[in-house]
């Protein structure tokens, strides 16, 4: 106990600090002292003669729509990272990091993070079968836990902090030397610091294969099955606990009494294409594929789940398809352009409220509504490596991004422009 308090003790100094140094007037001044800092730890790992691997980052940004939705809520933000890797084993990656984000206009999203991650694999890479296990924790703190919900512009609330938890073991055998085949397993937890929702937990099985011809062309695929907690209502019961429909679909307006602890299912499917062209550019492509297991009959909680605060963000079906190609052709720059669309099917959402008739809370999903998004995304990375003596790297950065989200419901119909630049230093 005392530990933990002495850790939070000094993760609160240390938030505030960064906070102040991460101001817009001391963009320059933070990452002089994360440089600084990095030095320094590189110059105790050179004397004990062990393996390290320091990055130092540094990012400013401009988005024009920083919630996801109708709202266009713009802001400017400043970003300061800082990660090592440790490795006390041949086998073995230790991996511990620290971020802080401020914003300029919407203050009180900005937000503190530290992690830590261990990488197991103890299979030489000369074997045929690769085995892989890797577990992360990672504490995420908001300036301002509970902000005002609604969809009127305004941030909606949600349950900061978080803590997120997740796992993977994973095999691999390599059956020639084009082709391998793997599978394993994903486990992740969330946890809020509110009894507001409950904490969620996914397990995921996934198992593909990978396969090269000609030395230029990879082919991989992968197809898994997501299962998970949520809480639902049953769509045959009302507050009378009275039939409302044979095929138990959720219907708008309608008032349940019951909420239920459920699991939430779906699956996936993705094909991946790589492709080289010439010595200096590569293409690369990636479809999908996703869908629930009997969605009609159940709806989440709680409602108005923007892109940005909604525990709920990625959950969805529908095919996606992605392109990137990334060049060296132009010297001493990194390129990429990309471009993907996809289509997104979302679970009904619902709000608890307040019914005067019988003086209790009732679910009521009057304005649950079916979501379903169409969305356009195209970017543009360019990146600059400087080697600044032996294996110290220098990378300047500057990105360009641009989406178009239509909706079948008027407040997710938006335009999104983005754009941010960094400094990111490797040692």
């Amino acid at each position: 106990m005392e530990s933990d308090l002495a850790w939070d003790q000094a993760a609160g100094v240390l938030e505030g600090f960064v906070s102040k140094m991460l101001h817009p007037r001391f963009s320059t001044g933070g990452f002089l002292i994360l440089f600084s800092a990095c030095f320094l730890l590189l110059s105790q790992a050179n004397a004990a003669n062990r393996e390290y691997s320091i990055e130092a980052g540094i990012n400013n940004g401009y988005t024009g729509n920083l919630v996801k939705d109708s709202s266009d809520r713009k802001d400017t933000y400043s970003n300061a990272s800082l990660r090592m890797k440790l490795y006390p084993l041949s086998m073995t990656q230790v991996t511990l990091s620290t971020e802080y984000t401020y914003y300029s206009r919407n203050f009180q999203l900005s937000n503190f993070q530290y992690s830590g991650g261990l990488t197991f694999i103890p299979t030489s890479s000369n074997s045929r079968l690769a085995v892989y296990v890797d577990g992360n924790y990672k504490h995420h703190k908001y300036r301002e836990p509970n902000l005002a919900a609604g969809p009127d512009g305004r941030i909606p609330r949600n349950d900061f902090p978080t803590e997120d938890i997740d796992a993977t073991a994973s095999l691999s055998y390599r059956l020639n030397p084009a082709l391998r085949i793997r599978m394993g397993s994903i486990f992740t937890s969330t946890g809020y610091s509110t009894s507001d929702l409950d904490n969620r937990n996914k397990l995921q099985a996934f198992a593909g294969w990978n396969m090269s011809l000609f030395g230029k062309f990879s082919l991989d695929v992968e197809g898994g099955y997501n299962y998970g907690n949520f809480s639902y209502v049953n769509a045959y019961h009302t507050i009378f606990d009275t039939l409302v429909t044979p095929t138990g679909v959720i219907k708008a307006g309608e008032q349940y009494s019951i909420l239920n602890e459920g699991r939430l299912k779906s699956y996936y499917i993705s094909p991946r294409l790589s492709l080289s062209l010439g010595a200096q550019t590569g293409l690369g492509l990636m479809f999908g594929y996703r869908a629930f297991v009997d969605k009609d009959s159940a709806a989440i909680v709680y409602g108005y789940s923007t892109g940005y605060v909604s525990p709920w963000a990625n959950e969805y079906d529908g095919n996606s398809i992605q392109a990137r190609i990334k060049t060296y052709l132009v010297p001493h720059l990194i390129t990429t352009v990309g471009a993907g669309f996809w289509n997104k099917s979302y679970l009904k959402t619902f709000e608890q409220k307040e019914d005067p008739r019988f003086g209790r809370l009732v679910i009521s999903t009057l304005y649950a509504q079916d979501r379903a998004d169409d969305q356009t995304r195209i970017y543009l990375n360019v990146q600059i490596p400087l080697v600044i003596q032996h294996s110290w790297r220098l990378e300047p950065s500057i990105r360009f991004d641009y989406t178009h989200n239509s909706s079948s419901i008027d407040v997710y119909r938006y335009n999104d422009f983005s754009i941010s630049t960094g400094f990111n230093f490797q040692l």
